[in-house]
């Protein structure tokens, strides 16, 4: 069930949904020209640069970092996300996906004394997945040097709100005060949501910024498919963290 109701709501706020939607409907009705050019128009703003830039600049920097200088953070929590589950499982070696910096910036907390263990979480997220998001950071990391006994997995949670759910439960067992939470940055606002529900005061440690001033350089006007994957994304966090807020 838990994996239809995540098909359904990416379904519902992807754009290529919507733009098929109206295209069918302009093809399948005597009057649908409007719908058609709907479509076609929704297609091609969301595929352009400057308009999937702007947003993802926006909510790239809705949430500032708290992260404190000086303190040695008891815990910092590293959301799942950065591994790519298809080659993953298939392609015999480890593969990483946009979110990368999130697994470098983990070693580079734990290497810089800035926090005393790292506490990784994610699972599998679709089915037949045999790929365990925390259980393969954890071993990328053991090979990269860090300490096994300074890292913590959270393999059950398949979402966000899991993964709050889960750090409260594994930081009342293991008496973590001070937690730093580090996530993508178009993802730190629905996460901090998700973590601020479940009574967890955390700071925030954004990385994997993919978003450029669009006032310091100029966009492409050619529509991409990434233009699109950028608009998705976006919809999906900004609906995603409101449904948190009202569902909490």
């Amino acid at each position: 069930m838990f994996h239809v109701t995540i098909w359904v709501f990416d379904l519902l706020v992807n754009p290529l949904t919507w733009g098929v939607l109206l295209a069918a409907v302009g093809a399948t009705t005597a009057k649908g020209r409007a719908a058609a050019a709907a479509g076609a128009t929704l297609l091609l703003v969301a595929s352009l640069e400057p308009f999937s830039n702007r947003l993802l600049w926006a909510l790239e920097r809705q949430v500032p970092d708290t992260e404190r200088p000086g303190v040695t953070y008891d815990v910092a929590v590293i959301l799942g996300g950065a591994v790519d589950h298809g080659p993953t499982q298939t392609g015999g070696a480890v593969a990483l996906d946009d979110d990368a910096d999130r697994v470098l910036t983990a070693r580079a907390l734990l290497a810089g004394g800035r926090a005393r263990e790292l506490l990784l979480t994610g699972g599998a997220v679709t089915v037949g997945d045999r790929v365990i998001d925390a259980a393969v950071v954890r071993d990328l990391l053991v090979s990269l040097g860090a300490d096994p006994a300074r890292l913590v997995t959270a393999e059950a949670a398949r979402n966000t709100v899991e993964e709050a759910r889960e750090t409260r439960r594994i930081a009342a067992e293991r008496g973590y005060r001070t937690i730093l939470l580090v996530t993508s940055a178009r993802h730190m606002p629905r996460a901090l949501a998700a973590f601020r529900a479940a009574g967890l005061p955390v700071d925030a440690r954004s990385t994997d910024r993919r978003s450029f001033d669009p006032a310091a350089l100029p966009a492409s006007l050619i529509p991409r498919a990434e233009n699109l994957a950028d608009t998705h994304d976006v919809i999906r966090e900004v609906v995603g963290r409101y449904l948190v807020e009202i569902l909490s």
